[in-house]
């Protein structure tokens, strides 16, 4: 099954996001540790690790709780943790990846929600990086990454000289 994209879909503002207690960490890379190219938050029910970086569980605020049920009922999904990033400006990015921890099982469903500026998120195939996808996310865009994509896809949101600030919220369920 393919992303589904579901344009200007809730009714948040960027400034209501930017409360959310977002923090700078380091994450390790090859044996070396660098402060992560955006700012990060972890909302959900058991500790979640990636890159050297541990977040302890957290509660999810009264805040997101709407959005997350929105999500739930625009995808089908089952949501229970979120991870938002902020990215500050068209510097802040994120290199390629899939969101394939094991706490999210095998074959996870994703929900990605942006608020702020317009971003290039990209696709390409693990099997044949060639093959790819781009969608330009603008504020208020939901994108559904269905099980099957995070085991055959990566993705990324390149840096972008003229983008203003952007708060991503990636909804997952945790096993």
């Amino acid at each position: 099954m393919d992303p589904v994209l579901i344009p200007n879909a809730f009714p948040q503002t960027l400034d209501q996001l930017l409360g959310l207690g977002f923090e700078q960490r380091s994450v390790r890379v090859y044996g070396k540790s660098y402060p992560q190219p955006r700012l990060t938050k972890w909302f959900g029910p058991v500790r979640y690790q990636y890159s050297g970086l541990v977040w302890e569980p957290c509660c999810m605020p009264e805040l997101l709780e709407p959005i997350r049920q929105r999500a739930e009922a625009l995808t089908g999904a089952r949501l229970n943790s979120c991870l938002a990033n902020l990215y500050r400006d068209g510097r802040d990015h994120i290199h390629w990846h899939s969101d394939d921890e094991e706490l999210f099982g095998p074959d996870p469903e994703v929900v990605s929600l942006s608020f702020g500026s317009t971003r290039m998120f990209e696709m390409r195939r693990l099997d044949d990086p060639t093959q790819k996808r781009s969608y330009e996310l603008q504020h208020s865009d939901l994108l559904f990454m269905p099980r099957g994509t995070q085991t055959a896809w990566q993705h990324r949101v390149l840096k972008e000289k003229w983008a203003g600030p952007r708060v991503n919220l990636t909804f997952r369920y945790c096993v």
